[in-house]
């Protein structure tokens, strides 16, 4: 009479990877490990906020076997809750998880920029330069991130802040420490609601500073002056 060896236990577990919560939309990472290693089909079963349930297979395994991913996108707001396992099989009996959990929000509504330009794309180095613009939608007390940036090759980008008013709009003001090529980004990062949102480049240009033709020859005046006092004491 065939008696049938007994098998032998496994365990399984799952794990969510993706940092909960996040917005409808995303797409959660899982990871799956069998002790012992094992190949295998593992089945999924998501229950939904509302209490419905899905389930499915598909997992892909690493090799060795011992740890598998799984990439879901739920299709509804609210707390999740998943759990795996596998039939087993001649050598090993088959296994359930404990739960784990993530949580689904809303998805953010978009925001942007509008009307953002400069005081002038070029000035004078010791000039300031105005950058302005409005937040869509217009969020009051929104900070707002300036990033100034020297085109020329080994300077530092420069950031300053600045906040929103009533309807959104925002004005700053920059002076520049070094001629040449600039580009300014405006970012804000967003918050519950609202996704972030960034800007272009806009570009604008710092010129040395030019001396007044009456300056220059005010300048050339005195200079032969000058010589003409040094010569003059030389011979006397």
């Amino acid at each position: 009479m065939y008696v049938a060896a007994a098998k032998a236990k496994s365990t399984i577990s799952i794990e969510v990877r993706t940092d909960s919560p996040q917005p409808l939309g995303t797409t959660f990472w899982f990871t799956i490990t069998i002790n012992p290693p094992v190949s295998t089909t593992i089945t999924l079963t998501f229950t939904k906020p509302d209490g419905t349930v899905y389930v499915t297979t598909g997992a892909e395994p690493r090799p060795g076997f011992q740890v598998y991913d799984f990439y879901y996108t739920p299709d509804m707001v609210g707390n999740w809750t998943v759990i795996a396992s596998w039939p087993g099989n001649d050598q090993l009996e088959g296994a359930v998880s404990e739960p784990a959990t993530f949580r689904v929000i809303p998805a953010k509504l978009p925001s942007s920029f509008s009307d953002i330009r400069l005081s002038s794309d070029r000035i004078t180095i010791g000039e300031a330069i105005t950058v302005s613009g409005r937040l869509n939608p217009p969020i009051s007390g929104a900070r707002i991130t300036l990033m100034f940036v020297p085109i020329t090759a080994g300077r530092s980008n420069e950031f300053r802040y600045t906040l929103t008013g009533e309807n959104g709009s925002f004005s700053f003001t920059f002076k520049p420490m070094y001629t040449g090529e600039w580009k300014v980004y405006v970012s804000w990062e967003g918050n519950e609601n609202y996704a972030a949102a960034s800007s272009g480049g806009l570009p604008f240009f710092v010129e040395e500073r030019k001396l007044p033709v009456m300056e220059i020859a005010i300048g050339g005046v005195a200079a032969v002056l000058v010589i003409f006092f040094l010569l003059r004491r030389r011979r006397t």
